[in-house]
């Protein structure tokens, strides 16, 4: 995370591309969310689409790590961002979704032109189901409508800026929060997207979400979610 240290190292003839622990110094910045060391990777010419021992490039760390600096400045470089899937299938808003490290990651992801919530991984899973996924993960489910957890009535929220609005939304200061942030931005997206369809003629139903049997809750769990390094 020094970059002072790393550009003395680059200086001494280290390779600026090497793996080191299976990853670069880029994805090590990106996973430390260090901003200041990215800048100067890349300044050094740092390959932003190397790939880790895991095959993911430093824009899918990012990602990971909820490093939204890092994203922003990385998704510029990267060659057909949104065509990144690591080794499940899973894309950069299936991450966002699976690590939920950053709403406005999320956000940003959702207004790609591009983006379709309804593409899913290897599992089969879109969008709406690996909401479902990382809510089981953190053991944070919705509560009923218009009621907390404890079944007292609950203030009316907020909604988040949509992709379309001015601005990314507060990131929520906790995981559960953030994914209850991004599970009403999949849904509004989804309702978008419905609306288009029936302007085209199209007809369209969402899948049920995913729910996996609790018998057999532990072969769903994605490994991804909280990453050793």
């Amino acid at each position: 995370g020094d970059s002072q240290t790393v550009l003395e190292l680059i200086r001494a003839g280290a390779d600026v591309n090497g793996l080191c622990n299976g990853e670069t110094a880029l994805h090590a910045a990106s996973r430390g969310r260090h901003m200041l060391t990215l800048r100067v990777l890349l300044g050094l010419s740092a390959a932003p689409n190397a790939k880790d021992g895991r095959g993911m490039v430093p824009l899918q760390v990012c990602v990971e790590s909820g490093f939204f600096e890092g994203f922003m400045t990385l998704i510029k470089r990267a060659e057909r961002p949104l065509s990144l899937i690591d080794k499940k299938g899973n894309t950069l808003l299936h991450l966002s979704i699976l690590h939920c490290n950053s709403v406005r990651i999320t956000h940003d992801i959702l207004g790609q032109s591009k983006t379709d919530v309804r593409v899913t991984n290897d599992a089969g899973q879109n969008a709406m189901d690996l909401v479902e996924v990382a809510r089981d993960q953190l053991g944070h489910h919705k509560p009923e409508e218009g009621t907390d957890p404890y079944g007292t009535p609950a203030p009316k929220k907020e909604r988040p800026r949509s992709p379309g609005g001015k601005g990314p939304p507060e990131e929520g200061g906790s995981r559960e929060a953030n994914i209850d942030i991004i599970d009403r931005m999949v849904q509004e997206e989804l309702v978008k997207l419905k609306k288009k369809l029936r302007k085209l003629g199209l007809n369209t139903v969402a899948r049920r979400p995913y729910r996996p049997p609790k018998d057999k809750a532990h072969l769903f769990k994605v490994s991804t979610l909280n990453p050793k390094h």
